[in-house]
């Protein structure tokens, strides 16, 4: 059995409250059926394991949380914290020229014990900022094939915030260079979609050992799925992390230019919007229209997915796979989509997701499946159908395992 090392330097990984915290809590879990899984997290240990409830895989993951671990004092340690913490780094990264990795400066110390103590297989990077982790694992496990599991190319999320002016030039060419030189870093990837390893290929300027694990869904049985006799049209519902540019600049557009039109067709039509993260000052117009119930963070989506009879997914930008769509397709609510919303999704157009693009056409076409039950119906049914066949955790899983078991860098 291979020895797995995943370093997720996460505060809340369980209960997950955005896309990436489900498919690291999904991928941890998988990878646990199959390997001897170690993980190092900034969640406290007690507060992740409650996670074993609903994933019980997970009672065979070693947890090791920086609460529990105590970086030893230095030579550092003398001087002011700011210039500690950057000269630490420095150290570290082994580039002089790097900047404080807070943490990075909180997980060295226990990767560099489980690095002394074991002879892991393959260890996987769940976040840009890991790989500053490289030199050192690369000075105590030469021999492990070390993984990169992207959630989205961040470049293109920099970006975006670099034209909006949330971003500055220098910021934007540091991550751009860290995702251009990960042929030489990483010796394989986990992407999102096709899409995102072309993307990728296209920044390092040549082929990638990639595995395609897309993100998924925990599949309902069929007792927890909406009854489409029962169905009651009470409004339409967007869920995503509210603090995620994309997802900000989406609203804002879908508020603007589409909006207007389906309340002028449907005066007592509600959005419900839902998602974790503070909410930018950009969306406080939408916090006081009544037309507009927002929610924030809550426990359970599915009882608003209950009361919905539309998603609404009316992205402009990002990448990666959209979990927002897979769990509306799973609870049995149609999905609306621009094309760059949808992108990582192998859909068949109108037959199980909408996909409209310009403002005129996302408004018609939402209009038009408020108003025909019939149209809504087909779509989840052939949605369900889709999420079963290729986006239920335990069939991502498998491919997972066999592209693990073939990697192989020593």
């Amino acid at each position: 059995m291979k020895k797995l090392l995943v370093i997720s330097p996460f505060e809340t990984i369980y209960p997950p409250v955005n896309g990436g915290m489900h498919r690291c809590i999904h991928v941890l879990d998988q990878l646990s059926k199959y390997f001897d899984v170690s993980a190092i997290m900034h969640q406290r240990s007690a507060d992740f394991l409650e996670s074993v409830k609903e994933f019980p895989s997970l009672r065979n993951l070693k947890v090791y949380s920086t609460h529990d671990y105590k970086n030893r004092r230095d030579l550092f340690s003398l001087l002011p914290h700011k210039v500690a913490s950057t000269l630490r780094t420095r150290l570290l990264v082994r580039s002089w020229k790097s900047s404080a990795d807070s943490s990075l400066l909180r997980y060295h110390g226990i990767l560099k014990f489980l690095l002394k103590q074991n002879r892991y297989d393959v260890i996987v990077l769940e976040k840009l900022s890991t790989l500053n982790a490289v030199p050192l694992i690369r000075h105590y496990n030469k021999k492990a094939c070390i993984v990169y599991n992207s959630h989205n190319i961040d470049s293109n999320l920099a970006m975006d915030k670099l034209e909006s002016g949330t971003m500055t030039t220098a910021d934007y060419l540091n991550v751009k260079k860290s995702e251009s030189t990960l042929y030489d870093k990483v010796d394989a990837l986990f992407v999102c979609s096709s899409k995102d390893l072309k993307g990728y290929e296209q920044l390092n300027k040549r082929s990638l050992n990639a595995a395609v694990i897309p993100n998924g869904v925990k599949l309902f049985s069929a007792s927890e799925e909406n009854n489409d006799e029962d169905e009651q049209v009470a409004g339409i519902i967007f869920c995503g992390t509210l603090s995620y540019f994309p997802n900000v600049q989406g609203l804002l557009w879908f508020y603007d230019s589409i909006w207007p039109a389906v309340k002028k067709k449907f005066p007592g039509l509600k959005l419900t919007i839902i998602g974790s993260g503070t909410a930018p000052a950009a969306l406080a117009l939408l916090k006081t229209d009544p037309s507009i119930l927002f929610i924030g963070r809550v426990d359970d989506v599915k009882a608003y997915y209950d009361k919905a009879a539309v998603s609404i997914v009316p992205l402009k930008a990002g990448s990666g796979t959209r979990l927002k769509i897979l769990e509306s397709m799973n609870l049995g609510v149609p999905v609306i989509s621009t094309s760059k919303g949808a992108e990582g999704i192998e859909y068949e157009k109108d037959k199980n997701i909408i996909i409209a693009d310009s403002e005129e056409e996302f408004a018609g076409r939402l209009i038009n499946l408020v108003s025909q039950k019939e149209e809504r119906v087909l779509l989840k049914r052939n949605a369900r159908l889709l999420v079963r066949q290729k986006y239920d955790w335990d069939v991502i899983g498998k491919g997972l395992q066999e592209f693990i078991e073939q990697l192989s860098c020593n």
